[in-house]
């Protein structure tokens, strides 16, 4: 790996899919916030295979219980581009 690779000294597996999309294991990001800077952060998860389902289930709850914005702050939703509100 090479160290111009890492982000705050975190190896490129710990950001992106590129294990998930090599094994094929089902991976889902949920939104969990902002930083101070205005930068959105997540949590990415993965499951074993065929276990898409335990996602799935995962981001229902996350949702439910902390409900994420449709749309980043300072943009209108696909409503108002479509002017349907």
């Amino acid at each position: 790996m090479r160290a111009d690779a890492e982000v705050h000294g975190l190896s490129p597996e710990v950001y992106s899919t590129a294990m998930q999309n090599i094994t094929g294991s089902p991976a889902l990001s949920i939104p969990l916030g902002h930083l101070p800077s205005g930068l959105p952060f997540g949590l990415q998860i993965t499951a074993e295979h065929y276990h898409d389902y335990r996602l799935l289930d995962i981001a229902e709850l996350m949702e439910a219980s902390y409900p994420w914005s449709r749309t980043a702050p300072g943009y209108g939703g696909l409503e108002m581009e479509l002017d349907l509100v």
